[in-house]
């Protein structure tokens, strides 16, 4: 790959022989110049944060095709190498300024481009940091190509987020907004950074002038621990359930300690009794509210936190139609799916006959790449319902919540789980459930399957070598006779390889696969018979 170097020279002897040669061309053809050089300065405006190091320039300075740090080893299985080598252009040519409007939660790393910087938006605690301190610091911007600047922006993580929290617009704080600047191939800004311990981001907003065109760069850097013990912060959450009542159950699971000691939990029902642990249940008599109080202590210090909870069940609460063990106690887990079975259980749920649902989330990243309707009548409309959405996929009792989607009875808040390979939203007014399903037929409401209870009338095995090189082995056990198809996609959802074996009998199988010559990365396999569809991934490592 060239380097922006080469680039500007290459570019500057293009432009030395059109200044000898154009005085000589009739004038229509140097408009026709104008026009195909017009572009190539925009294509060259590239750059990022190398001080400290952004994730992109960290990862291409170990080299892409081997790199050090776990992050970034993953980042390439999970991405590619080209990512890296084009550590210059994390940017969105849409932005003007509306960055917040364009790029997602969670997505901030990638610019709202995890399909090529998904890799970027890993939530992981081991990204490669510079260490820093509180107080006057400069981060420098590389410019490859200089331009204009309309400004530059740089946040900082709040005092309470961690590394193991996805990277969001509410969890930044702003530490300084410059004014326009003149092209320059290094900008150094200076901030103050203020109090911190432990890992934190600093993500930076370079805004164009003259073009909507932004970069964004995220540099990890480590305070350290601090050395000036301070108290713990004491949070919890009750539940007694959609309807009330007096059966709750509380958590401390947010309470941290600035310091990382370790925390002791102590619990004050309100009603003589006391209970010790992160999460604890407690069942009420005779009280129709509770004032609760949580104390959590360090060994040196104590902070305790106080809520009222309201002890009375909702009488026209009804019970949940389909409620599939929601909400569930653990995030959804990763998830691939396109349905054309979809089916709507109770009364004021939308009607998704003729619709066709594609979800695509990746709890092990983070990122939500796909969550999408089309309707397949005469006339087909496909939606990104991801513009209506704000969900909290990656924490326990996931939920959704859609707006605006245009479709009548979709709006609302869910529960969202998984029953096998079938996503499920379970609408929390608790009167409709969606189910989207592989197969055409009807679940059933009271169970809820794992993948291996699920009858597909075949079993897929995981294939070996597991990551392999260029050839893998693919194993399959059918139940019954069923016609087979095997197809290998990449993650961007094109079609690598395709096997059809008809008729096949009850028995063990296998099919073996070349990917030589593919590119290193994570590929989906779907095994289809003619009960359902079952996938699985392989990473392909050469």
């Amino acid at each position: 790959m060239l380097c922006a170097k080469n680039y500007n020279q290459n570019l500057q002897k293009v432009l030395t022989n059109v200044h000898k040669t154009v005085k000589h061309m009739p004038w229509h053809f140097i408009i026709l110049v104008i026009t195909f050089l017009a572009p190539v300065q925009s294509i060259l405006t590239h750059g990022t944060v190398t001080s400290p190091p952004s994730r992109v320039w960290a990862c291409f300075q170990e080299n892409p095709e081997s790199p050090d740090s776990p992050a970034c080893q993953d980042a390439v299985i999970g991405w590619g190498t080209q990512a890296l080598y084009d550590w210059n252009e994390v940017a969105r040519m849409d932005a003007g300024g509306m960055h917040m409007d364009i790029i997602m939660d969670g997505n901030l790393a990638s610019a709202g481009r995890p399909d090529k910087y998904g890799g970027l938006d890993q939530v992981r605690n081991d990204w490669v940091a510079t260490p820093v301190t509180p107080g006057p610091f400069t981060v420098t911007w590389t410019n490859t190509a200089p331009h204009e600047t309309l400004y530059y922006r740089v946040y900082i993580t709040k005092s309470d987020w961690n590394p193991n929290q996805p990277l969001t617009w509410d969890s930044l704080e702003l530490l300084v907004e410059t004014g326009p600047r003149p092209a320059s191939e290094t900008d150094n800004i200076d901030v103050v950074l203020p109090p911190r311990t432990g890992k934190h981001v600093i993500y930076s907003v370079w805004q164009r002038s003259l073009t909507p065109e932004a970069f964004y760069s995220t540099s990890d850097v480590d305070f350290g621990a601090s050395n000036e013990p301070t108290p713990p912060v004491a949070i919890f959450t009750s539940d007694n359930g959609r309807c009330g009542g007096p059966e709750v159950t509380f958590s401390a699971a947010d309470s941290y300690d600035p310091n990382g000691d370790s925390l002791t939990y102590t619990w004050d029902f309100g009603d003589g009794t006391t209970a010790q642990g992160v999460e604890v249940s407690h069942t009420y008599t005779g009280l129709t509210s509770a004032d609760v109080t949580l104390t959590v202590s360090d060994g040196t210090f104590s902070s305790g936190s106080m809520e009222t909870i309201n002890l009375v069940e909702d009488p026209d609460c009804a019970s949940v139609i389909c409620p599939f063990d929601t909400p569930n106690a653990e995030a959804l887990p990763n998830l691939i799916g396109s349905y054309t079975d979809i089916f709507v259980f109770g009364e004021n749920g939308p009607d998704l006959n003729e619709h066709k649902f594609d979800i695509n989330w990746s709890l092990t990243n983070n990122g939500l790449y796909q969550f999408s309707i089309q309707s397949l009548g005469a006339v087909s409309v496909w939606t990104d319902l991801r513009d209506n959405l704000v969900q909290t996929f990656n924490q326990n009792s996931p939920e959704a919540i859609l707006d605006g989607t245009g479709i009548q009875g979709l709006d609302g808040e869910y529960y969202v789980t998984v029953d096998g390979e079938n996503f499920v939203m379970v609408s929390k007014s608790g009167d409709y459930t969606i189910y989207f399903s592989t197969t055409a037929t009807q679940p059933n409401c009271g169970n809820v399957l794992s993948v291996d209870e699920f009858d597909y009338g075949a079993v897929l095995l995981n294939n070996y070598p597991n990551p392999f090189a260029s050839t893998t082995t693919i194993q399959y056990i059918l139940t019954e006779p069923s016609d087979v198809s095997l197809k290998v996609y990449a993650l961007s959802g094109q079609l690598i390889k395709s096997i059809d074996e008809p008729s096949k009998t009850i028995g063990k199988y296998e099919f073996t696969i070349d990917m030589e010559g593919m590119s290193n990365g994570v590929y989906i396999y779907k095994l289809q018979t003619d009960k359902g569809v079952q996938t699985k991934r392989m990473i392909l490592r050469q």
